[in-house]
């Protein structure tokens, strides 16, 4: 018996004991919190819905390995060689006040206190080799959240109405201590995109930096940098790598592809292979980004076929290609399937096509831990990058679901899914959503 089947032994037994409410919440609380170290060192590497029972026990893998990693002093954070998995180390935020001094004036407008995500900006005195650009904006101060520590940290000082006042704790990215920029800011009317503006600056590295146009990470637990509730505009993914090839080291990618939405949306998911968005009344309720009772839409990348056996584990059937026509071949083909005639589809310009389905009544397989009837219908192609195993994605007991492939060129196919748990729920579900899938751009 491998480790692996230990552990699900071990686990397993520990779900059997534990009582319903509270752990659930605590697991979901430490998932949250642990999602941002996939984000920034090695990508969790998950294709799934969460069905029920077995999400459940993915949580419960996800946390315990956490506390293995943590107990290990450090371990996961690079490998025994030296070298480091993925992208640049995780940061803390800026502190209250690192050196011991006192705080400075207090920001202002609380609703700027969020980490801020935008373009990679080349530029003299910035560090190289960046994949990403998150402003972490606190009480009092305002960084560049890279690998190297308070990087342009600066202070906030009384300042006009609609100013930021800034002033250099310290000398990185050429600042000399007490370097003051004035930056004129802005948000749209609910306060997801901020727009900063230079009108003076004494250190050309932050006003490089910190220039521009912003999206609002504001996940339920601010460890996660999902964007979470959204207003009605077009925002950017920052994780997901749809081009990306199977074994290819991670890499965030902001704007790999961009989407507008009307009022009333949340994004609760953004991982190097999928990114999840739900109905923000849903999501104000949901117990986890892809929670397993509420309608979804999901984008995921190199997906492949499931072989769905009695152990129903994460598995690619051998010998099946992966082009946009033999993955929809698989679905309209598949025995436990009430499929659509497939229909053609072009958004950005990548051919695709669309299908919808549902379970068809005489399929009765099951999976351990999973009392209603289950059909895996994707999983990811890839290796595990993070040890918390490949999943899938599928149908359980009377969803419907709408399944979009788009061929992206080089052999990438992108998977989109519009979830459904209630059948009868599913025609305005595809009117509410399809307008947000039709509008994707891709980088």
């Amino acid at each position: 018996m491998t480790d692996e089947r230990n552990f699900d032994r071990i686990t397993r037994a520990w779900l059997d004991l534990m009582p319903d409410e509270a752990p659930d919440r605590t697991i979901a609380a430490v998932l949250q919190a642990v999602e941002m170290a996939p984000q920034v060192r090695s990508p969790r590497r998950w294709l799934t819905r969460r069905f029920p029972k077995m999400n459940r026990l993915s949580m419960v893998a996800a946390v315990a390995a956490a506390v293995v990693l943590a107990v290990g002093g450090g371990l996961w954070l690079t490998r025994s060689d030296g070298t480091n998995p993925g992208g640049p180390s995780p940061t803390p935020g800026p502190s209250a006040s690192p050196s011991g001094a006192p705080p400075s004036a207090a920001l202002g407008p609380e609703e700027l206190q969020h980490p801020w995500l935008g373009e990679v900006v080349d530029a003299p005195d910035l560090p190289v080799g960046r994949d990403r650009s998150i402003l972490q904006i606190g009480p009092s101060t305002l960084q560049l959240d890279i690998a190297q520590p308070e990087f342009l940290l600066s202070d906030n000082t009384a300042a006009d109405p609609g100013v930021l006042r800034l002033v250099a704790r310290n000398s990185t990215g050429a600042c000399s201590p007490g370097d003051v920029g004035l930056y004129a800011w802005s948000l749209s009317p609910k306060g997801t995109q901020l727009q900063l503006t230079a009108t003076e600056d004494a250190c050309e590295a932050r006003r490089a930096a910190f220039e521009g146009e912003w999206e609002r990470s504001a996940c339920r637990n601010p460890d996660n940098l999902c964007l979470g509730d959204l207003e009605a505009g077009t925002y950017r993914s920052e994780f997901i790598g749809p081009r990306l090839d199977e074994g290819e080291p991670w890499t965030a990618n902001y704007g790999a592809f961009s989407y507008t939405v009307p009022d009333g949306w949340a994004n609760t998911s953004d991982f190097p292979d999928n990114y999840v968005l739900m109905r923000g009344a849903d999501y104000a309720v949901a117990s986890d980004p892809k929670d397993g009772t509420k309608d979804l839409v999901e984008f995921y990348a190199r997906p492949g076929i499931a072989l769905q056996d009695e152990t129903c584990e994460p598995q690619v059937k051998p010998d099946t290609g992966r082009s946009v026509d033999e993955l929809i071949a698989h679905v309209t083909q598949h025995p436990g399937l009430a499929a659509s005639m497939p229909q053609p589809i072009t958004i950005d310009g990548h051919a695709g096509q669309m299908v919808d389905v549902s379970i068809a009544p005489s399929w009765t397989q099951r999976c351990p831990e999973v009392p209603d009837r289950i059909l895996m219908l994707f999983t990811e192609v890839g290796r595990d990058m993070t040890g918390s195993g490949l999943e899938q994605t599928g149908l359980w007991r009377t969803d419907k679901m709408r399944i979009v492939l788009l061929d992206l060129g080089d052999g990438d196919v992108m998977l989109i899914d519009l979830l459904a748990r209630d059948p009868a729920n599913f025609d305005a579900l595809i009117d509410e959503a399809m307008p947000i899938v039709e509008s994707l751009t891709f980088k």
